[in-house]
């Protein structure tokens, strides 16, 4: 029987990326386009072009800007908002998001992994926006993986819930684009395909392909220790995790952390000892905010709500690490 976040979600999310992933330029250049230092007037005229019902002259206007055609226009605008970097739902309609302004503040061109890693969590973490993605990375219990057994699962599942607004076409198209987003892409010949770099999420590695055939292709999610995450992305995704799911909660099980739903054990595929020694080094980390208890039979975390902690401020620490790292 199903539980967690998808138990009583009527309305998944499939579809609206127009068939295309997330492409290397594309929030670089959503990000230039809603460059927060513009006059607002600016702003608001730029987001009314966004507009789902769109004039032909505004869509022509918005194809000339990105150098791109209608379809890609309305999957710049998706992906964008689904990796967190522009939020769709403000008084100004379209504008940078927090994240967003960090990220185009530090790394503009997403050259570094821990900005890919954010993405990724926005993507995979948030039971409303990409289901494909949120039930691979959270429900999908075998380590390997397939676009059939993905696909089925997920279809299974909808007669199950009864997503009857969910088309089966879409729910496969997702599952496609699922792989084109975190693997490299091979032709029917075997061969790595001219755009199978076109997505930046498969510079991460969390999914690997592990038998290939013209027929049959089947991929395997990487657990472990995940060097390139840094603790300061860790602990803004643990301090989401904290906030979305379990915000009354003074304290928090390894366990919670490691295997729930939408954790960052779960999102990230971080297995449970590289966990524990990430949350031991918090406290330290983050002036007492968090407190690890690793006792017989007591491994867990608590919040100190007294002392002063902005997700966004402490993200930026590992931006200013990576520059410093640069400049020795």
């Amino acid at each position: 029987m199903l539980t967690g976040p998808l138990q009583n979600n009527k309305r998944p999310s499939f579809s609206g990326h127009e068939t295309f992933p997330m492409r290397y330029g594309w929030l670089t250049k959503m990000m230039d386009y809603f460059d927060p230092e513009q006059q607002k007037e600016s702003l608001i005229n730029k987001s009314k072009n966004f507009y789902r019902k769109q004039t032909g002259e505004r869509v022509s206007g918005l194809m000339a800007d990105f150098g791109v055609g209608r379809n890609m226009v309305i999957s710049m605008k998706f992906w964008a908002n689904r990796s967190g970097v522009i939020d769709t739902d403000t008084k100004w309609a379209m504008e940078l998001s927090d994240l967003g302004k960090l990220i185009y503040k530090y790394d503009p061109y997403l050259d570094y992994l821990s900005t890919l890693w954010l993405i990724h969590w926005n993507l995979c973490s948030n039971p409303n926006h990409l289901t494909a993605f949120y039930y691979a990375f959270n429900y999908y219990t075998s380590l390997e993986i397939s676009r059939n057994d993905l696909s089925n699962a997920l279809l299974q599942l909808k007669k199950e819930q009864e997503w009857i607004s969910s088309a089966d076409e879409s729910i496969k198209r997702d599952c496609d684009i699922l792989f084109r987003t975190y693997t490299v892409s091979r032709n029917k010949k075997n061969t790595i395909a001219e755009d199978s770099f076109e997505c930046p999420l498969s510079e991460l590695n969390i999914i690997h392909e592990s038998t290939n055939s013209n027929d049959y292709r089947t991929y395997q999610f990487i657990i472990g220790e995940k060097p390139s995450i840094d603790n300061y992305v860790f602990s803004y995704a643990l301090n989401e995790f904290w906030n979305n799911n379990y915000k009354d909660q003074e304290t928090l099980t390894i366990d919670k952390i490691t295997y729930d739903f939408g954790s960052p054990g779960k999102i990230f595929k971080i297995d449970e000892l590289s966990i524990a020694n990430r949350l031991s080094e918090l406290e330290y980390l983050t002036n007492g905010y968090y407190r690890w208890t690793d006792t017989t039979g007591l491994n867990q975390i608590s919040r100190n709500i007294e002392v002063k902690f902005n997700n966004i401020k402490f993200l930026e620490k590992t931006y200013k690490a990576i520059t410093k790292q640069e400049v020795a």
